[in-house]
């Protein structure tokens, strides 16, 4: 799994995500953001913040947020591993990386047009049982 740092793309991104969850769930309960800061005794700033993706939440406050609306910390990260277009997060994984590094490296764009159409194709193959 590749390293998240705290400023890093991958973990704003992250942010981001687990903070569009969070406002989702409050507004879906027809939270305010104050009644969820005075349920988590945290300012109103702090709440906005969490929600926006610029602070990272540590696994207590995530549970806390969590229980104050009434879902598990699961609901709050369920589909993550998807950007904001709702497709998968392709480097999740030692193979898409150098997949991706070695695509990278063809300088001839009629030979990565051919391997895309071509991996496209293997990717909407039925799979065998």
């Amino acid at each position: 799994m590749p390293s998240v740092s705290s400023g890093g793309r991958q973990a704003q991104h992250f942010r981001r995500l687990v903070g569009r969850r969070v406002r989702q769930a409050r507004v879906h309960r027809d939270l305010s953001e104050a009644t969820l800061a005075k349920a988590l005794n945290v300012p109103v700033e702090q709440v906005i913040a969490f929600e926006d993706g610029g602070d990272s939440l540590d696994l207590d406050q995530l549970s806390a947020i969590a229980k104050a609306l009434g879902v598990s910390p699961e609901t709050l990260l369920a589909g993550i591993d998807r950007d904001e277009a709702g497709d998968p997060v392709l480097f999740d994984s030692d193979e898409a990386r150098r997949l991706a590094s070695s695509f990278a490296q063809i300088s001839d764009a009629s030979v990565r047009d051919a391997l895309l159409q071509w991996i496209e194709a293997l990717a909407n193959l039925p799979e065998k049982s």
